[in-house]
């Protein structure tokens, strides 16, 4: 009896270490998987459909000097295309006389957007008519095109040419739109 304990304890014993052993050399050899959720959100740095007005400063040079503020309301037809309309006051300045020009305008706008960027291209044309110092009134013509930087409150910064007053000027315009 004293042989059949003995034996049944050294079984024990051995067994025990055993899967000691296979313990750790298992836990070595764990590995551990983490599943993720990969979520994608789409932002676009366009604006949103609805109302938009603008806000300009624009500065001009050329034949003339020109400085002026014009400002635009109208719809954002999609996050692309934006129909309004316009208004402005223009103080030009050449070698023969100084003028106040105040132009109406209708104002065409397509906005482009840079990728995931928050910066978006647009091109711009106003055309229409301007009073001129209160005594006549001339076509009025001005393509800009540019960058916007933001969504439904944005800064704009553009490169034009504006048709006033048989006077042609290249102008710089920076603006605001909400």
């Amino acid at each position: 009896m004293k042989r059949l304990l003995t034996m049944a304890a050294m079984a024990i014993f051995v067994s025990v270490a055993a899967m000691a052993q296979i313990g750790e050399s298992s836990s070595k050899k764990i590995e551990t998987t983490y599943t993720t959720t990969t979520t994608t959100v789409t932002v676009d740095k366009s604006p949103s459909k609805g109302y938009s007005g603008m806000l300009e400063v624009n500065i001009g040079g050329g034949s003339a000097f020109a400085f002026g503020v014009t400002n635009v309301h109208g719809y954002q037809i999609n996050p692309y295309i934006f129909a309004g309309a316009g208004f402005g006051v223009n103080y030009n300045l050449t070698d023969y006389y100084e003028s106040v020009c105040l132009p109406v305008f209708a104002d065409f706008r397509a906005t482009v957007p840079f990728g995931n960027s928050p910066v978006a291209f647009f091109g711009d044309v106003r055309v229409g008519y301007t009073v001129i110092s209160s005594y006549e009134s001339d076509v009025y013509f001005s393509p800009t095109i540019g960058i916007r930087v933001g969504r439904n409150k944005a800064a704009t910064f553009g490169l034009g040419y504006e048709y006033v007053d048989e006077e042609s000027l290249f102008t710089f315009r920076v603006g605001f739109e909400w």
